[in-house]
């Protein structure tokens, strides 16, 4: 494979492992996931595990690392989502209750 198109999968790839990763900060620091839409992670997440399977295959280290690396980010998304999704269930159902003992 020439230089120039090894030097462009590389770059590709680094672009794509931390393209997330603002996404990923700025929810860590506000803990607000409100307005993302947790079906869209998934599916990029899905995505990212088959390029993972792909790269394999291929034995495209870059592709891989890149791959490995925005799954690992996306879980952490995921994970958050998540977790706020179940913490603002829960808080609404203490406030239902509580709304109704009154």
């Amino acid at each position: 494979m020439p230089i120039a198109i090894q030097i462009i999968n590389y770059i590709g790839a680094f672009l794509i492992s931390v393209a997330f990763l603002p996404q990923t900060y700025k929810l860590i620091k506000t803990k607000n996931t409100k307005g993302l839409s947790w079906i869209s992670y998934v599916i990029y997440h899905l995505g990212l595990t088959f390029f993972i399977v792909y790269a394999s295959f291929q034995e495209n280290w870059a592709l891989l690392a890149a791959n490995a690396f925005g799954w690992i980010v996306n879980a952490i998304l995921l994970g958050l989502i998540f977790y706020n999704i179940y913490k603002v269930k829960k808080l609404n159902k203490a406030n239902n209750n509580e709304n109704n003992n009154n």
